[in-house]
């Protein structure tokens, strides 16, 4: 027990080292009656807050009672006070329309904090925990202490109340960027350290706390060459982390960071704090992009380099750890001790060197182009020269015929001439034949 009520029905502390000033404040405030607009809200404000730090009230069991040397106190009572303050009347008085529309302001973001910032629609369910835990306080102290005025049933609306679903996209509120891009991002930087944690984000998609708790016993080399590293298990309710081998445009800096840090296997690989980096990653994203960008951010964004790659979905669940019916990835797909092995290096360097890439698709269409010409020209040669050749295949058969009968006449006329001498007639009274002593020779074309 942390806190008990007096006489009074004032709050007390009952035994707490290192309380926070934030609580403590608070306590005083609903003690005064001046933390809530109404009298009615700081009672029942007094209520949750001894419901909040014991493990049993009004009959009431909380099995993870609040401890004031935390801030949850105090961040429950602010989410509380936002509804009071939009709503402005006695508990009491409270209706479902009441937070119905409170609900509504919020989504639509009517309402303002202050200094320019807004409401975050998607932890609407947050303030819509915290009022039903007030509802269940404000019900039970009624019955308790007033059951013949108080309709329970009635007032039932409060605990079935339900925030509306707020679907998130992944390519919403943050850039979608290249490969080229987001290595330019990291080779902006300050630190080497700073440099090599944007790149192993967006490669393994892992959470703020995931990869700051990233130690060097969590990276393998493999005989082949390829480096691989499995998140740490961190967050409670995410899956368990498989072994993701690193793109090449990551495995290089990884390499260059550990042969100059001197570093064990129990060692973090990220020892600065995470508010430093992050920082510096807002600043130097706004400067090149005009647009902040979170560590958050970067898991976001290494979904879409994935989906770029050629990563199918159950690939991108398995290394980013998304948890059944996440709003970011549609379809949950668990596999213990399955790794994912990085995709053809071919689509990186795509990414990395498009504009060359564009010169060279550029010229290949090109060099189709001349080939196709090359190939029109090649052809009409070929028929040109099969013409000719053929040509010459008949003017050589002429000639050979030409020379057959040629010498046949020849031989003729010499018979002739013998069986004249023999019969002595007068060669000179025959008819002549021609004198063909030599055939014409063929020119090469």
């Amino acid at each position: 027990m942390t806190l008990k009520k007096d006489k009074e029905g004032k709050l007390e502390i009952v035994s707490e080292p290192n309380i926070k000033k934030e609580c403590k404040e608070k306590i005083e405030e609903l003690n005064n009656d001046k933390f809530f607009s109404t009298k009615s809200m700081n009672m029942y404000g007094r209520e949750i807050a001894l419901y909040y730090c014991n493990a049993l009230h009004e009959g009431l069991n909380n099995p993870e009672p609040l401890q004031l040397s935390q801030n949850t106190l105090s961040k429950n009572f602010a989410k509380l006070k936002v509804i009071d303050r939009v709503i402005n009347k006695p508990l009491e008085e409270y209706t479902s329309e009441d937070m119905n529309s409170f609900m509504t302001k919020f989504i639509n973001g009517e309402l303002k904090p202050g200094r320019g910032k807004e409401y975050n629609p998607n932890s609407l369910s947050d303030y819509v925990r915290e009022f039903k835990r007030l509802w269940k306080i404000f019900r039970q102290y009624q019955i308790n202490h007033s059951p013949k005025g108080f309709d329970a049933v009635k007032n039932e609306w409060g605990l079935n109340l339900k925030a509306p679903k707020i679907v998130k996209k992944i390519y919403e509120n943050f850039p979608d960027l290249s490969v080229a891009q987001i290595t330019n991002l990291a080779d902006n930087m300050h630190k080497e350290e700073y440099r090599l944690r944007v790149l192993l984000s967006v490669n393994l998609m892992g959470r703020k706390c995931e990869i700051s708790n990233l130690k060097i016993r969590d990276i393998d080399f493999k005989e082949n060459g390829g480096v691989w590293v499995k998140l740490p298990d961190i967050k409670k309710h995410s899956s368990d982390k498989v072994l993701v081998e690193l793109f090449s445009f990551v495995k290089k800096p990884l390499m260059k960071f550990l042969d100059r840090a001197d570093m064990k296997d129990q060692d973090l690989l990220f020892p600065t704090r995470d508010e430093a980096f992050a920082k510096n990653l807002r600043n130097v994203s706004q400067e090149i992009f005009n647009q902040r960008i979170n560590p958050k951010t970067l898991r976001k964004l290494g979904v879409c380099i994935a989906e770029k790659l050629g990563y199918n979905r159950a690939d991108i669940e398995r290394i980013g750890g998304w948890a059944v019916n996440s709003p970011i990835i549609e379809h949950y797909f668990k596999r213990k001790g399955v790794g994912v092995i990085k995709k053809s290096d071919k689509a990186i360097e795509k990414e990395l060197h498009s504009d060359m890439y564009e010169e060279f698709e550029k010229f290949r269409l090109k060099n189709k182009e001349l080939q196709s010409q090359v190939n029109s020209v090649t052809n009409k040669l070929k028929d040109q020269i099969k013409k000719r050749v053929d040509q010459q295949d008949m003017t050589f058969k002429a000639l050979e015929q030409m020379k057959e009968q040629a010498l046949k006449m020849k031989v003729f006329a010499e018979f002739q001439r013998k069986i004249s001498n023999k019969l002595g007639l007068d060669t000179s009274e025959l008819p002549g034949l021609p004198e063909i002593t030599k055939l014409p020779e063929l020119k090469s074309i």
